[in-house]
């Protein structure tokens, strides 16, 4: 998983890599915990994402993948 660029201020793009069978869940979360976004990703492949609406902070982001988290990581947001 690799968001660029990071830091980022309107748009990112997520690129992911899972076995060519496996469904995951991509969450993108404030340090509160409130879920942005919540994204089905499959297999392998890139992704744009608008995050102009969101405010500058650092923001987190996990994968799982049959109810087991395999990666987390950040997002920084600066305008």
């Amino acid at each position: 998983m690799d968001f660029s660029p990071n830091p980022a201020s309107n748009q990112v793009v997520i690129s992911f890599e899972l076995l060519k069978n496996q469904t995951g869940i991509l969450r993108i979360y404030d340090a509160t915990g409130q879920v942005y976004e919540r994204i089905s990703i499959h297999g392998q492949g890139e992704l744009p994402l608008d995050v102009s609406k969101y405010e500058n902070s650092i923001y987190f982001y996990t994968v799982e993948v049959e109810n087991q988290i395999i990666q987390r990581g950040k997002l920084l947001i600066i305008k």
